[in-house]
């Protein structure tokens, strides 16, 4: 540049003034390169003061052009290339507002917290987890690999859609199996197979099965009144004890042999002991053979039934015959208990 001009506006009544700094240190202003014009006003409204203002225009920042805000850059805002980056080396960053939202650039929610209420977590969109004053809603599986603990008073484990159940279930074998379920009316259930162990960890512990029923009395010819075909039975585990009355109504003689009949079928192996623990008769209306004074009931291994036998001392014991039955006085009651196979 070989020339300076300084020209003045016609048509302008105000004076240009170019002062110099009281000091012996040179200042240079320095153009532009290119044909572009250093525009100067007399007013601020083309430039932002250092004591602070408000931008009119955008700013643009390169990749890794940071804005940072302390006095040691504890807060820096920039883009990376390829990523947003909002970094606060030191301190906390707090977030308030009357709700705050988080979401996706498709307009999808992420979080959404509201003053004085909710915090909500969405998946896809769809809300999944929802915080109110009373704890926490959940909407979908909780998958877990820790413990789930009350620290404090009671801990209750709910359904509250009407007439649902809850189940408890574990994995075996790469299969789902319930291990517990529990009944909308309360019933808790037990898987099929498995059992509760009371007291210990071994299969000697374990309660495994429970059941109660009716069982149909029969005896080969002899007929029965109403209110005495069937017995009751209560099995805990594989023990099962049978209870009730035998009455006659009918008589068709013969030499069958009287039993009492089971719901399940005794163990079978038996090594050191009988079947049964115990098995208490008493019985009217049976008119014992010739020199026998008592009678008794034996479960045999594998057997079903349980059969009346009738005792002489130094003789074996026989079974009682239908032919010894009074159909009048006939009266069998029945407590028997065995085990089961």
């Amino acid at each position: 540049m070989s020339k300076v001009k300084i020209q003045g506006n016609a048509s302008g009544s105000g004076v240009f003034t170019l002062t110099t700094p009281n000091t012996s240190t040179d200042r240079t202003i320095t153009l532009p390169d290119g044909t572009g014009t250093l525009a100067f006003t007399t007013g601020d409204d083309d430039k932002l003061p250092l004591a602070g203002g408000t931008m009119t225009g955008t700013t643009v920042h390169g990749d890794n052009i940071k804005d940072t805000y302390g006095a040691g850059a504890d807060l820096e805002i920039y883009h990376d290339g390829a990523h947003n980056r909002l970094q606060c080396p030191t301190g906390e960053l707090k977030l308030r507002a009357s709700a705050v939202r988080i979401g996706s650039v498709a307009g999808e929610n992420g979080i959404n917290m509201v003053g004085d209420g909710a915090v909500e977590l969405y998946h896809n969109n769809a809300k999944k987890i929802e915080t109110a004053a009373t704890g926490v809603t959940v909407t979908g599986d909780i998958d877990m690999t820790g413990v789930l603990n009350g620290t404090a008073g009671s801990m209750d484990i709910k359904n509250e859609a009407n007439g649902e159940n809850i189940f408890i279930k574990t994995t075996s074998g790469g299969s789902e199996v319930v291990a517990l379920k529990i009944h909308s009316g309360g019933t808790v259930e037990l898987a099929a197979g498995q059992g509760l162990r009371v007291g210990g960890t071994a299969d000697a512990n374990t309660l495994d099965d429970y059941e109660e029923g009716f069982v149909n009395n029969g005896i080969a010819n002899v007929g029965m009144p109403s209110g005495y075909t069937q017995n009751r039975y209560t099995k805990i585990g594989n023990v099962c004890t049978v209870t009730g009355q035998i009455r006659a109504s009918s008589n068709g003689g013969g030499t069958y042999s009287v039993s009492v009949n089971l719901p399940f079928a005794a163990e079978s192996n038996q090594t050191n002991a009988r079947p049964f623990a115990a098995a208490s008769l008493n019985c009217i209306g049976m008119n014992l053979d010739s020199g026998y004074i008592g009678w008794s009931g034996k479960v045999d291994p594998g057997a079903s039934i349980c059969q009346i036998l009738q005792h002489k001392p130094g003789a074996d014991s026989i079974p009682f015959r239908v032919n010894q039955i009074d159909t009048t006085a006939f009266q069998l009651t029945v407590s028997i208990t065995y085990v089961t196979a």
